[in-house]
This record gives structure tokens, C-alpha cells and sequence, in this order.
């Protein structure tokens, strides 16, 4: 006969964490959605209409795009595009801007990378709770791991140098065709 079983286990582990060390796909962040003043300044140096064909063959595509989007938001009450349809109306803008296309490599590799004028590289949500959960309650003791050190940098790398939204630039740029004085 039973009248019933009680059982009590209790497990004590040190704080584990595991990082995700594989990266997602390869991507460019150029921040092209929300410029800093310096790329601003140098996007709107360019006068793509008094150009020669040779100068507007060697524009950056960043350029291009960056003006592109500025058109775009024009016309479209300051935002960007959204549906499928508008970011293809976007590309096409793109494509448009050319004079020659099949000959000018720069507005071909804009068309390719058009997605960069209006994605948003701010850091998730996950990372941005996980950064400021960090920064309230900052590691203090020898025990704390490396990662708890790091979130709570980036936390307050978020909130000092990244307007609250932005992480770290991963530093490399694509390649694109110019001309060194560009």
C-alpha cells in the first residue's frame, strides 16, 4: 500500500553562457538609412547632373543610393520604401538615375545593393534588452565571465557613441568602382 511519493532535487550550477559564434550572412552596414553628418555632407557633395560621363561612371554607389533615397522620401512624405512593390519602384529609380547602364558598374552594384538605402542595421531587440539588463546591473565581481563584461560594454557603447539604437560598425566596406578622388 502507498500513500504517495515526494521526491526534492535541487541542482546548483554556476551562471553558463553560451554564445552563438557562427555569424549570419555576410552584409555590408553602412548605415545609409540614418547617415552620420560626415557621409551626409560627402553624399551631397556630388552634383550628379553636372557630371561628365566619365566622373558620373566613378561615383560610389553609396552616392547614388544615398541620393536615390532622398529623392524617394521626397516624393513619398520622408519615408522609405516599405511593400515589395515600392522597393522594386525604389530599384528601378535606381536604374533610371543611369545614363548608360550596361556601361556603368557603379549604378549596377547600387541596383544590387539598393536594400542598403533603406535597411535598418539598429541592433535587435534582444540584443538591445540582454545590452541594457547589463548596464543597470554591470558585472562587478571576479566571478562575472568575459561575456558579461562584453554585453555591458556594448550596452554602453548603445547608449553613448550608438544614439541608443546602434552597435559597433563591423568595419569592412564593400568594394566599389570609383575613382581615387572620389
Amino acid at each position: 500500500r502507498s500513500i504517495g511519493l515526494l521526491g526534492y532535487l535541487r541542482l546548483q550550477l554556476r551562471r553558463h553562457e553560451v554564445v552563438e559564434a557562427k555569424p549570419d550572412a555576410k552584409h555590408w552596414d553602412l548605415r545609409l538609412a540614418d547617415k552620420w553628418p560626415e557621409l551626409d555632407e560627402f553624399c551631397r557633395s556630388f552634383d550628379m547632373g553636372g557630371l561628365d560621363d566619365r566622373a558620373h561612371r566613378h561615383v560610389p554607389f553609396v552616392v547614388i543610393l544615398s541620393q536615390r533615397m532622398e529623392a524617394w522620401r521626397a516624393a513619398h512624405g520622408g519615408r522609405a520604401p516599405k511593400s515589395m512593390a515600392e522597393k522594386n519602384d525604389f530599384k528601378a529609380s535606381v536604374k533610371a538615375a543611369s545614363r548608360y547602364f550596361a556601361d556603368e558598374l557603379n549604378f549596377q552594384e547600387a541596383v544590387s545593393n539598393s536594400y542598403m538605402a533603406y535597411a535598418d542595421s539598429a541592433v535587435g531587440y534582444e540584443v538591445a534588452e540582454m545590452a541594457a539588463g547589463a548596464r543597470k546591473n554591470p558585472p562587478t565581481n571576479a566571478d562575472a565571465s568575459n561575456f558579461s563584461f562584453l554585453v555591458a560594454a556594448l550596452g554602453d557603447f548603445i547608449e553613448n557613441e550608438g544614439n541608443g539604437k546602434y552597435g559597433p560598425l563591423a568595419g569592412p566596406l564593400p568594394d566599389m568602382t570609383s575613382v581615387r578622388s572620389s
